[in-house]
């Protein structure tokens, strides 16, 4: 029975196929460099990848599709969890040494060199456009129309699950994500954590909102069928509350990171851009040595 759910549900190619590649390049990468690399954030890159592969690839996904608490926890782990973990393992050096030389020639740096590519990119990560963008697919995922047609549509479905991670991956990138002076949009330590407060709001409301009101607002997981006995209306309570606490929770987790190297920069007197950079140095220079 353990075997049988670790199965996919409905198998994706495109989902083993990317967390395939993206692991064996890491796994090559971090052969080549070495202990420089250390073993925190290689566990915090590969978590962030085997989450969302057990959400996409695994039996969860049935589960999430038939409990809407659980369904809550797989946009907390796309969206939240495992965007903020491959943020913070700050894979560019070990990626790029992992990574053939061919993708990175014929695709890799063609992509990054493209001006309209760099526009829209900046773009995406500005403040105040990346934290709309970022509770506004919340909200707009939980429309119940929308929601409904996710249940029953598989493109649908997975356009969604795709818009989560991405805007995830971009989002907790910005927050804390490597501080490299060569990364195209540079923030504020004050800005980041004034977009982290920010979205605490919007999503505590909503969370608020699922969590107390009276009447079932979401009737395609009885029309597809609820797992197990579980109450459509308590099913919708739990998942008010997963909308509300644990994406609070990760906003003070990314507080906690935020200030620590806004501290870690004044005590050392260097520019706000440093505080990370100097982590992965370590890693390019053995990068550099490995090739």
């Amino acid at each position: 029975m353990t075997l049988e759910a670790l199965l996919p549900w409905e198998f994706s190619p495109t989902v083993l196929v990317v967390a395939f590649a993206v692991l064996t390049a890491y796994v090559r990468g971090w052969r080549r460099v070495g202990r420089a690399a250390g073993l925190v954030r290689p566990a915090a890159f590969i978590v962030g990848v085997v989450l969302p592969y057990a959400f996409l690839e695994t039996h969860l996904e049935y589960l999430s599709l038939h409990l809407f608490w659980l369904q809550r926890i797989h946009h907390l782990v796309l969206h939240h969890l495992a965007p903020f973990l491959l943020a913070l393992s700050a894979p560019g050096p070990i990626l790029e040494q992992g990574t053939p030389e061919w993708i990175k020639v014929r695709l890799w740096r063609p992509l990054v060199a493209n001006p309209a590519c760099r526009f829209v990119y900046q773009f995406l990560q500005q403040p105040v456009v990346a934290s709309i963008l970022f509770v506004g697919l919340i909200f707009f995922w939980l429309v119940p129309a929308i929601e409904f047609d996710s249940a029953l549509s598989r493109a649908v479905y997975d356009v969604m699950n795709a818009s989560m991670l991405i805007d995830g991956i971009l989002f907790w990138w910005l927050m804390v994500g490597p501080e490299d002076p060569r990364r195209l949009v540079r923030v504020s330590y004050g800005a980041r954590m004034a977009v982290l407060v920010a979205i605490t709001i919007p999503q505590s409301l909503l969370g608020a909102y699922l969590t107390f009101h009276a009447s079932v607002l979401y009737p395609s997981f009885s029309v597809c069928g609820r797992a197990g006995s579980i109450s459509p209306l308590v099913d919708q309570q739990l998942a008010g509350l997963n909308t509300w606490i644990p994406p609070g929770m990760m906003s003070a987790v990314g507080l906690a990171v935020v200030a620590s190297r806004w501290l870690a920069d004044e005590s050392a007197g260097v520019p706000s851009y440093r505080a990370d950079a100097r982590a992965s140095a370590s890693v390019s220079i053995a990068a550099s040595s490995a090739s």
